[in-house]
């Protein structure tokens, strides 16, 4: 990998600690102003990581390692390699890990670090085709010991990814840009390039500075315990750009998670929460550019190319967190085992026993019904879970499906029972409100119609007591326009329900009077013979006393002769053909699906179509026709069965 002295030239004849010391820079928010590094490094040392014990490894000089202790202890380690750069320790200090052109590994001896030329690490699937190779810029390590390696910074041509390896160099996940040679982005999750990488010690966040899109990237580990997701980011805009670009270089964290970020071309270091927010500047220079930054076990900053190191004022944020076991990664697919429910059940709703397992934990459930392509959204597992059943009586069946953790799922197992009628205790009651005293052709009426299992017809008669066809009804309240004789006096209609069971409610009566006109003032007398009137025809006025001009009308309903429907279809559309006859003439023709509602009065043909509802199976519907007087038949009911060849 090309080093900083070919990217930045004018960087490269940093060394000499005094040169660095011309430019101090200034330290905010709990922070001292940088001081002389004691660290005895000429040269600017890169990134570095923490072993276990708190011991800060970083490149110091073309041929050592810098190791600075929990306790402040220095010490210069021999590694004998000149293209050493970014370094991370393993969590014992035995190994260290380098990225140049590709990731080697150091070996502890007594004598210094030596090469292991029996370490490699796997390169992703597809990319040797290519002639990719591992090559980049930033490379850190977790508790655990696992590798963590920011692919393509300042490496031609190869995908800016993020790699993560086991201890032995097993590929275990990536992301990012996945295999576009060159590729660089500026949408959350990519990187132009991808640059220093830092990680929690528990493997939970990663942080990677994205250096030409200005910005620090942070990613958080999935449920999965091995796959990463974007969470966040941060840029240095609107902090001190004064109008030059903040390239962003370097990160590093301390031992309480908090984020040191390095702003190479403004020239300072931020930090910030372990969150992503509330940045806090910690340090800025005049004269150097800080392309990396280290964090010791004590909380101290260092800036190599500074040859200067920052130190903490305030308190430290509490104890360093303890190292938890890590996670268990989810290697396999929920199991549901089974699957139970009562066999029979009268209400709507049915209680189902689940029984599922997984290698870490089941988390979520969700369920269809027997068409077994309406499934609920995804909830909290919990057995037994309380499922709502289709409407209608007969066969039910529910399916079942788990996800665990990790977001997978596990077969789809289902089953049955049958929904039968709630008993039947009482016969349904019907309560009317409406006008007392009406001018119009017909009257609103207000029906309460309720029954312990559901009311689901209805029908109203006049006072000749002349019943209408049983119309679908729901239970509850509703209003009706229903029609009055015409004529002067009182008028009555008769409502009566009925339930599922055919129950039928006592009959009720709305009374409503029909005003007679006022007379109009007597006409002058006149001295010529007076026509003889032509007598109109009479009926009782309801009331008793005299007889009052009654206007004749229609009164007889239409009759449905006949309604021919198929008896299977592919689709919910399908062909009816009416047959209708009425002593005047049929006008209308309406029709209601199962669930009792009607459609609007549509013009009366003998052949019309008709949408069914949704979903396979039997489905049933009902025809009325009614003639030009507002008279309705008598309904009639039909069925179809909607199979699945061109279900749409």
């Amino acid at each position: 990998m090309p080093s900083l002295r070919h990217r930045v030239a004018s960087f490269s004849l940093m060394l000499v600690g005094a040169l660095m010391l011309a430019a101090p820079g200034v330290a905010q928010a709990g922070y001292a102003a940088p001081v002389a590094s004691d660290t005895g490094c000429l040269q600017y040392y890169n990134s570095g990581g923490r072993d276990a014990a708190g011991t800060l490894y970083t490149r110091c000089s073309a041929m050592s390692i810098l190791a600075i202790g929990a306790n402040g202890s220095i010490t210069h380690i021999p590694i004998n390699r000149t293209d050493v750069a970014h370094v991370a320790p393993s969590p014992d200090g035995r190994y260290l890990y380098d990225l140049s052109a590709s990731v080697r590994r150091f070996v502890r001896t007594d004598a210094g670090f030596a090469y292991d030329p029996t370490f490699t690490v796997e390169v992703p699937p597809g990319w040797a085709a290519h002639g990719w190779t591992v090559c980049g810029w930033g490379i850190a390590t977790d508790g655990y010991g696992d590798i963590y390696v920011s692919n393509g910074g300042w490496c031609v041509g190869n995908p800016n990814t993020i790699l993560k390896y086991t201890p032995d160099g097993r590929l275990i996940t990536s992301f990012g840009d996945y295999g576009v040679a060159g590729f660089q982005g500026d949408a959350p999750g990519l990187f132009r390039p991808a640059m220093t990488i830092a990680v929690t010690a528990d493997g939970s966040r990663l942080w990677i500075a994205d250096e030409l899109n200005f910005r620090v990237q942070f990613f958080d580990r999935t449920a999965d315990a091995t796959t990463y997701q974007y969470a966040g980011m941060w840029s240095g805009e609107g902090t001190r750009w004064t109008g030059s670009l903040g390239a962003v270089y370097g990160v590093a964290l301390d031992p309480w998670g908090y984020a040191y970020v390095t702003q190479t071309t403004t020239m300072n270091i931020w930090r910030l929460d372990p969150d992503g927010t509330n940045p806090v500047q910690v340090g800025s220079s005049a004269t150097w550019r800080p392309h990396t930054v280290a964090v010791d076990g004590r909380g101290r900053v260092y800036v190599g190319e500074w040859g200067q190191r920052i130190d903490r004022t305030d308190a430290v944020p509490g104890p360093i967190p303890a190292l938890p076991p890590k996670p268990r990664v989810d290697v396999a697919d929920p199991v549901l085992t089974s699957v139970t429910t009562t066999s029979t059940t009268t209400g709507a709703n049915v209680r189902v026993s689940i029984v599922a397992t997984d290698d870490i934990q089941v988390v979520a459930v969700r369920t269809a019904s027997e068409f077994g392509d309406d499934w609920t959204a995804w909830g909290a597992f919990q057995s037994p879970l309380t499922v709502q059943l289709t409407a209608g009586l007969g066969p039910k069946r529910v399916y079942v499906q788990v996800r665990d953790a990790a977001g997978k799922d596990s077969a789809v197992l289902s089953v049955a029972t049958a929904r039968g009628a709630a008993p039947d205790l009482s016969a349904p009651v019907v309560v009317l409100s409406g006008p007392v005293e009406t001018n119009a052709a017909t009257i609103p009426l207000t029906i309460d119609a309720r029954d312990d299992i559901g009311v689901t017809h209805l029908r109203l008669a006049d006072e000749s007591g002349t019943w209408g066809a049983w119309l679908s009804w729901t239970n509850g309240v509703a209003t009706v326009q229903h029609p009055i004789s015409a004529g002067y006096g009182t008028r009555i209609v008769f409502v009566q329900a009925r339930d599922a069971s055919w129950k039928e409610s006592e009959i009720v009566r709305w009374t409503v009077v029909v005003p007679a006109p006022r007379a109009p003032d007597p006409a002058p007398v006149s001295t010529l013979p007076r026509p003889t009137p032509t007598p109109l025809p009479t009926v009782p006025s309801g009331g008793g006393g005299s007889a009052a001009p009654m206007i004749a009308r229609d009164t007889i309903a239409p009759r449905l002769i006949s309604a021919k429907a198929p008896f299977s279809s592919c689709g919910r559309r399908i062909t009816l053909k009416i047959q209708a006859s009425d002593n005047t003439r049929v006008s209308f023709i309406r029709i209601a699906n199962e669930d009792g509602r009607f459609g609007r009065w549509l013009r009366y043909r003998t052949v019309t179509t008709h949408l069914l509802s949704a979903r396979i199976g039997r489905k049933s519907f009902s025809i009325q026709v009614r003639d030009s007087s507002g008279n309705i038949s008598r309904t009639t009911t039909r069925r179809t069965l909607v199979k699945t060849c061109a279900l749409r």
